[in-house]
């Protein structure tokens, strides 16, 4: 199947021909209301290239970024079971709940 204009993912290009394939909407309405009401600023300093969200922290629009191309660079090893993670801290909460990191 080939992303079309409506599908979540679209191809993009890093100019040296190699396409990835990114998601296009990586937060659903409700949770971007939310943050915009949990902030005590209005437009972050930060905004991210591929849609329309802003971020008062640089790590924060750098883990935004890694959810539109889907990277997951925080894994449970080399005791744990494997699992990969967008960001240190789901990591870290996993590890406390990860049966094999306890054996």
């Amino acid at each position: 199947d080939e992303p079309g204009p409506s599908s979540p993912y679209n191809e993009v290009t890093d100019g040296v021909n190699n396409a990835e394939t990114f998601r296009q909407i990586v937060a659903s309405e409700e949770l971007v209301a939310a943050s915009n009401n949990r902030r005590k600023t209005g437009t972050g300093r930060f905004p991210c290239t591929l849609c329309p969200a802003n971020f008062t922290a640089n790590h924060n629009l750098r883990s935004h970024l890694d959810s539109h191309y889907g990277k997951k660079n925080h894994h449970c090893v080399p005791e744990g079971c494997g699992s990969s993670f967008a960001t240190k801290s789901s990591l870290n909460r996993q590890r406390k709940k990860c049966k094999k990191g306890m054996m």
